[in-house]
């Protein structure tokens, strides 16, 4: 027969030694002013109903080892103490969670982590923390203990919110009113970084806001707290002096751009453990102000958010985007026949220093038939260069361009004719005074051919001209 205890603790101190408090199905009530002490390793654990009145107090205290919250079921708090001597060097002691739990009052951080491992603690609309520092941090470990390897978050509701909400460590002031039911979200992960940086990532903290009024408007984030010091337990890598602050955005461009880490101008005061910056002032898609750290050397945003080529008639459009420039002098456009040899056929200039999208476009007049290779040779003020990934456009089923591309393979002069297939060209190349050297007449099979061209020819200039029927094209080639 199953029996249920109602356990009421009135106005008293009740400490708890060793094995812990175990709640398998009774009714545990604290009433007002009253004191739930859980010393050194003694454990709650959960799998009744436990009430905490406000003003209630559940405290964990003791030197040396761990305590857990854990059970099946949800405890909901009024005041949580966590107040665990640090022995060791560098502090180690943990209260860690197996469960979520709900506090409504205030979390007192004295000594000792609270772990949030992969578990949620809720603030609700009342909730605060209250005394986090370098020796009591709240943070999200595996069993081992390894910094950010916990995906647990805590949170807390607010109407209209503004300053350190809740203690969470981001104090902001919003451009207009965030709405009623807003939530602010503290993580303690490290987010990975997008594009051509998936390989890097953020500190352990971030702070995502989702506005009750349902639409995200510019926030200026007066502090951005962190945990650096000794050893720099949050900042997974990233030097103090170097950090910047990211935001996740997606623009409307007319059409719907790819979501990214957009880098933010960033103060960063290292003797006091904060950064401070704004969020976007342009219109966002995202529903959200989702925001971390990451620095200067090792970002999080894309360099390239997109590089296509498509054809258009005869020609081919070649457009690409980027999320942030940075000393950016222009890009040299390169097109190829084979993916191998490449020759420069125009320069866009970039726009220096960015930190919003920027859209670029060229025009091919002359792609090869049917397919033309392409790549971006990004040029910095200071000469530096950068190549993109290459790209393609297959326009098979686009008009035939009759062109040519003449280049040196290993020594061998060699011309790629594209025209009209069975049709017959001419092939000429002189000299800079006008002496023909070479001449063929050749008959094409496919639409695009390889022609080597059996003729030894010192440095200099040449011209080659190809006439058809229909055109005559001559173009300079220079032998170095």
């Amino acid at each position: 027969m199953k029996t249920n205890f109602l356990i009421i603790l009135f106005l008293l101190t009740f400490k708890i030694f060793s094995q812990g408090l175990i709640n398998n199905s009774s009714n545990l009530y604290l009433t007002s002013n009253s004191n739930l002490i859980l010393y050194t390793n003694a454990n709650l654990i959960n799998n009744g109903t436990i009430n905490c009145a406000s003003g209630s107090n559940v405290k964990f205290t003791g030197p040396f080892v761990d305590q857990y919250i854990g059970g099946l079921n949800v405890v909901s708090f009024y005041n949580l103490y966590i107040n665990k001597a640090q022995l060791l060097a560098p502090p180690n002691v943990d209260l860690y969670l197996q469960q979520d739990v709900i506090v409504n009052g205030t979390i007192y951080m004295s000594q000792g982590h609270l772990n949030l491992r992969n578990n949620l603690v809720d603030l609700g609309t009342t909730g605060i923390v209250s005394g986090e520092n370098y020796d009591a941090r709240i943070r999200a470990t595996d069993a081992s203990k390894t910094d950010g390897a916990g995906t647990g978050y805590i949170r807390a509701i607010r109407n209209n919110p503004s300053g350190n909400v809740a203690g969470l460590g981001l104090d902001f002031t919003p451009s207009v009113a965030l709405g009623n039911n807003t939530v602010i979200v503290r993580g303690c992960n490290a987010l990975q970084g997008s594009g051509t940086y998936t390989g890097n990532y953020s500190i352990f903290r971030w702070y995502r806001i989702n506005p009750g009024s349902g639409t995200t408007s510019p926030i200026t984030v007066n502090n951005f707290y962190y945990w650096g010091g000794t050893g720099n337990p949050e900042l997974n890598g990233h030097l103090e002096a170097n950090l910047q602050m990211f935001q996740r955005v997606q623009y409307w461009n007319g059409t719907t751009n790819p979501i990214y880490w957009e880098p933010r101008t960033t103060t960063v005061t290292a003797a006091s453990d904060f950064v401070n910056s704004t969020t976007t002032n342009n219109p966002i898609m995202l529903n959200y102000i989702l925001v971390t750290l990451g620095s200067t050397d090792r970002p999080l945003p894309v360099e390239f958010l997109s590089f296509d080529a498509k054809c258009n008639g005869n020609k081919n459009l070649i457009t690409w985007q980027t999320a942030s420039e940075t000393n950016n002098q222009g890009y040299s456009i390169e097109k190829s026949h084979n993916s191998i040899d490449w020759e420069k056929i125009g320069f866009v200039n970039g726009k220096g220093n960015v930190n919003t999208v920027s859209t670029y476009s060229f025009t091919d007049n002359n792609p090869y038939y049917s397919v033309s290779y392409y790549r971006l040779e990004q040029i910095d003020y200071d000469g530096q260069t950068h190549l993109s990934n290459l790209i393609s456009a297959d326009c098979k089923n686009q008009p035939i361009t009759e062109d040519f591309h003449a280049f040196m393979n290993n020594g061998q002069f060699q011309i790629v004719l594209q025209g009209l297939q069975n049709a017959s060209y001419n092939i000429i190349i002189t000299n800079s005074i006008g002496q023909t050297l070479y001449y063929q007449t050749t008959r094409l099979s496919e639409n695009k051919e390889t022609i080597d061209v059996p003729t030894t020819m010192a440095a200099g200039l040449y011209y080659i001209s190809i006439i058809s029927e229909n055109t005559i094209i001559s173009k300079p080639f220079l032998i170095k």
